[in-house]
């Protein structure tokens, strides 16, 4: 790999908001429950969930779809420039593919190999945690027990170990994030806008890299970043369709 990102600067300007930040609120000021932030996980890369939801709640709010808007806010919140979070197109990011279906969007990431079969494994593990409808304390522990996993697993490269760990953080998040938006509604096969959620971070975090190693000395993509604001872009665009 030409670069491994490790994003301080987004721990450093994230960690001085105060607790209440993490309190997302959607249109109609519903305060969403604050028991996923970063103190209660071993998830180095929490914060990735944390700046998702922050993202979206501001989307939501501003009536905002865009991919630009969504990288503006981002970049204000994170300190850096927009232009480190790279455009759809040179990142490989299917927009129709995200639009018609968010669970297929989801899958094709899989089929088209942006992950490897190890992390298949443990994605496979999350899908099942994530449509199980258990308690949120249940829902944490099992999240966790697989955030461990990864974090002891030497067999995973350093990407793949990131792209994992960002893709739990965000799933987690965006899990909660909507089954409170949706009043109750667990994350399931249905709700394409979650799972386009997960597959936006990937695709965006995976074309980052990708874009990275073949773009010779022109300017990098911050990966998390961009797996982010992909991440809330797309469960925008998959919100418009019917569940």
């Amino acid at each position: 790999m030409k670069k491994i990102f490790i994003v301080m600067l987004a721990v450093v300007s994230f960690s001085s908001c105060t607790q209440d930040d993490t309190n997302i609120k959607d249109e109609q000021n519903l305060t969403l429950d604050t028991s996923f932030n970063r103190s209660n996980s071993a998830n180095p890369l929490e914060y990735i969930g944390e700046l998702h939801n922050l993202a979206l709640a501001n989307a939501i709010e501003t009536r905002d779809d865009t991919y630009e808007g969504m990288v503006m806010y981002l970049s204000d919140v994170m300190g850096e420039d927009s232009a480190s979070f790279g455009q759809l197109e040179p990142l490989g990011i299917d927009i129709n593919s995200i639009a018609g279906d968010g669970y297929n969007y989801y899958t094709h990431i899989w089929v088209e190999g942006y992950i490897e079969d190890r992390e298949k494994a443990y994605l496979g593990d999350l899908e099942l945690v994530l449509s199980s409808g258990t308690s949120n304390d249940e829902f944490i522990a099992n999240t966790e027990e697989i955030v461990g996993r990864v974090l002891s697993d030497e067999q995973l490269s350093v990407d793949s170990r990131n792209t994992l760990l960002g893709a739990i953080s965000l799933a987690k998040h965006s899990y909660l994030f909507w089954d409170h938006h949706e009043q109750g509604g667990r994350a399931s096969r249905a709700k394409g806008k979650f799972w386009a959620d997960v597959g936006g971070f990937i695709g965006g975090f995976t074309g980052s890299l990708a874009y990275n190693n073949n773009n010779g000395n022109g300017f990098d993509v911050n990966p998390f970043g961009a797996g982010v604001a992909v991440g809330g872009f797309a469960s925008k665009l998959a919100e418009k369709e019917k569940d």
